[in-house]
């Protein structure tokens, strides 16, 4: 390989990790940006889709500065139809950084109309199973790794992951995995 050759390979290398860094909109929220403060929401803001400002339906779980929990988010007009209804579930860094948006539609008949809205977007999924009990589909991009998973009992999560973070994810199942292939297999 010439020194074009890699020049032009690290020059592409460092567009794809810039606009990869860079935070998308996803259904109203800036994925892999920053969060402004969430504030917990009132009993009476509590189901409220009008103009209900965004906060948390109950307190956010803790984990080292890692706040996961229940979101209410506005702008229910402005979304797709299945998830103008949909319960969010939101992973925030210590850093108010969005790492991770999960919508919770409660249909699983939604699945062949979330996987069209999200592929008009994304694109087609790279993986996508519509029969049996659970159908999913998945999605790579470069702004997102997206994950669904429809249940006859619970409907469809799509789950919306930040480049950064999956990428943190895999890091950490794969430590785990090197850890536990570590043990000893007889007691």
């Amino acid at each position: 390989m010439n020194k074009h050759m890699i020049l032009a390979t690290l020059i592409s290398g460092l567009a794809l990790s810039a606009s990869a860094a860079a935070p998308t909109t996803i259904l109203g929220m800036p994925l892999g940006g920053q969060v402004k403060s969430i504030r917990a929401c009132t009993m009476n803001e509590i189901g409220r889709l009008d103009s209900t400002p965004l906060c948390w339906i109950e307190t956010p779980a803790l984990d080292k500065g890692v706040r996961k929990g229940t979101l209410q988010i506005p702008g229910s007009a402005t979304r797709p139809k299945w998830a103008a209804y949909a319960r969010f579930d939101a992973t925030i860094s210590k850093a108010g950084v969005l790492q991770r948006l999960a919508a919770n539609s409660h249909r699983i008949e939604d699945y062949a109309e979330i996987v069209s809205s999200v592929s008009s977007r994304f694109g087609a999924p790279v993986l996508a199973r519509s029969t049996g009990a659970e159908p999913t589909a998945t999605w790579k991009h470069p702004d997102a790794d997206i994950f669904m998973l429809c249940t006859r009992r619970y409907g469809c999560s799509i789950e919306f992951t930040s480049p950064a973070y999956a990428a943190a994810q895999k890091r950490e199942a794969e430590q785990q995995a090197a850890k536990e292939a570590a043990r000893p297999i007889a007691p």
